[in-house]
């Protein structure tokens, strides 16, 4: 766990959490964490950085912003629909405007309701079934598009990192549930990515986080990498 101070606040850089200065006294026995602040950590797709000593972490970002749908829960089982409608929504504002009708563009829930009952009608979607809904639709549609997987070890996190960093593209990351791992993320879902944090120790890598919507309507949500739980990644080719 790393701390930094913010102001007057004392913040865990991990979860983000603020903890009073008698919680971290009694925890690092009177330590202090003293933060430089390099540049600012904003959502405006530069690489960011921040670092305390012997510690440092490179954060970045997608341009522009996704959509945070609340539309999918546990009954529904339909965040595979989700994360793709998020996506449409995103390339048809920033990319190209031909992904969506003027309609669905600016009404959201109708286009999952209509990716749920026309594309995806089984609601839960498989690695096969989400990618045949996808490239329908861009048929459907005639859309030159079409959906780019990557499944580990296989180039997965090289993959995921390269469409952020650079193309500046948000990834469908594929979770499922495996005994290797204790993670709360250790499930079958789908998620999106659209930053990445990396940690760093003394100059050495030690750890990744992709910085997700997390399927459930929360933003801003960290997940650290790890293909004991992470089993596919999507994007489009454009």
């Amino acid at each position: 766990m790393y701390f930094a101070e913010d102001g007057n606040d004392i913040v865990e850089l991990n979860s983000q959490k603020v903890v009073s200065v008698e919680e971290f006294d009694a925890l690092y026995n009177n330590i202090t964490v003293e933060a430089q602040y390099e540049r600012p950590v904003v959502n405006n797709g530069e690489v960011s950085t921040m670092s305390t000593t012997g510690f440092n972490m490179e954060t970045y970002y997608i341009d522009g912003t996704l959509q945070n749908l609340t539309y999918n829960n546990e009954e529904l089982q339909c965040c595979g629909p989700l994360a793709f409608a998020t996506l449409l929504l995103w390339y048809d504002e920033y990319v190209a405007d031909k992904y969506l009708s003027d309609f669905f563009a600016s009404t959201p829930q109708a286009l999952f309701q209509m990716l749920i009952t026309v594309y995806f009608p089984e609601h839960t979607t498989t690695y096969e079934t989400l990618c045949e809904g996808m490239e329908s639709y861009f048929t459907d549609y005639s859309i030159n598009d079409s959906a780019f997987s990557v499944e580990p070890p296989s180039n997965f996190n090289n993959f995921v990192f390269y469409t952020i960093s650079s193309r500046k593209r948000p990834v469908i990351i594929g979770l499922y549930e495996s005994l290797a791992s204790s993670s709360q993320w250790s499930q079958e879902h789908w998620i999106i990515a659209y930053g990445i944090r990396d940690y760093y120790m003394d100059g050495q890598y030690y750890n990744r986080e992709y910085i997700v919507n997390d399927g459930y309507g929360n933003a801003q949500v960290f997940i650290t990498y790890s293909t004991d739980y992470m089993d596919v990644a999507i994007s489009f080719n454009h």
